[in-house]
């Protein structure tokens, strides 16, 4: 929602919603958009699974760290989450 915001506020008036990045990105390949906001790297790794990849350019518009809430409840019903968690990100920031 805030993506569709920023393109709808910078004149990408046409913009459509969608429920996934996948479809963006179908809908950016078959030219029905002209430009998409998604998050890059969800973005690379389609592209990646894609074998009938077209020519895209792209640029970080800006990169900014994301967070994850949990409700209690939820925490307490999976207790080793935060810590496997934890442990999943603290691996992925060294790659």
């Amino acid at each position: 929602a805030n993506m569709q915001s920023w393109l709808q506020n910078n004149n990408y008036q046409d913009a459509a919603n969608s429920q996934t990045t996948k479809e963006l990105y179908k809908m950016l390949k078959i030219k029905r958009l002209d430009a998409i906001l998604p998050n890059n790297l969800v973005m690379d790794e389609i592209i990646q699974l894609d074998p009938k990849k077209v020519p895209l350019q792209s640029f970080v518009l800006r990169n900014k760290p994301l967070g994850v809430y949990f409700h209690n409840a939820f925490l307490k019903k999976f207790p080793g989450l935060m810590a496997e968690l934890n442990s999943a990100i603290t691996h992925c920031r060294g790659h």
